[in-house]
């Protein structure tokens, strides 16, 4: 076999210590006006469960949603999150996250920037989820040792 995949655990990939799709299932909170950050199917599936219970949700997508899924399907499901009250900032990506104000939840302010023009953009929210993507946990399962060479990426 040349090939092969090992399941491992996985961290989320964090760009800020701030909410996960993880912490969000164990808030102790009601997380308030959401801005979910990516457009991956975790980024869609939490978006759209916090606007069913009815709180604010805007999601941010930097280009398309669900990458590597076939687009009109995609693209659909975007507009029937949107018609359920789902709000969409396309093509931006979020480029400073300041504390406002503590608690739980807390206040924040987000700035993003256009990927398209030199736009930016500034709206408060309570709580910010990234979901942008996991890391894997291969380092210390002892690959190298039986010869596996692992892609970087």
């Amino acid at each position: 076999m040349r090939y092969g995949c090992i399941a491992s655990c996985s961290f989320v990939h964090q760009l800020l210590c701030l909410s996960t799709s993880d912490d969000l299932f164990s808030l102790p909170y009601c997380p308030g006006k959401t801005l979910v950050i990516g457009a991956s199917y975790v980024a869609l599936e939490c978006g759209g469960f916090l606007a069913g219970l009815g709180l604010d949700v805007t999601i941010m997508v930097r280009s398309i949603l669900l990458r590597g899924f076939d687009q009109d399907m995609a693209n659909r499901a975007g507009e029937h999150m949107e018609t359920h009250g789902v709000k969409f900032i396309r093509r931006f990506v979020p480029t400073k996250i300041e504390e406002l104000e503590a608690g739980s939840p807390g206040r924040l302010r987000v700035t993003a920037k256009s990927t398209e023009t030199d736009e930016i953009i500034e709206d408060e929210y309570n709580t910010v989820l990234i979901a942008v993507g996991r890391d894997a946990c291969t380092d210390k399962i002892g690959l190298d040792k039986a010869g596996v060479k692992v892609n970087p990426k």
